[in-house]
């Protein structure tokens, strides 16, 4: 009967190793010594998760609405400029001439 050379981990349980490794104060070799993990996988999981968390904004609206964009209340008479960061090197620059 042949061996499971390679074992198929969740997102979700790449995360805990993750979180368990940055608590431990070990290299990220050991820790992947002492758990098992193979170190290639456990780095290409930690920096996916760690370009996930700072893709993601510090804090969020609970309800969606809208900004009036045609005047700011403190500076009336100057045009506007958003940039908005979607994610993947995206970004939206409105303006307004």
């Amino acid at each position: 009967m042949p061996t499971q050379k390679y074992i198929r981990r969740s997102a979700a349980t790449w995360e805990k190793h993750i979180d368990q490794y940055q608590q431990s104060g070990l290299s990220g070799a050991q820790f992947c010594r002492d758990q098992q993990l193979p170190y290639a996988s456990f780095c290409k999981w930690r920096q996916r998760i760690l370009e996930a968390d700072d893709s993601q904004p510090t804090s969020a609206v609970s309800e969606p609405g809208f900004v009036e964009l045609n005047t700011w209340p403190d500076a009336p008479d100057r045009p506007w400029r958003i940039t908005l960061k979607l994610g993947n090197g995206v970004e939206l620059l409105l303006s307004q001439p």
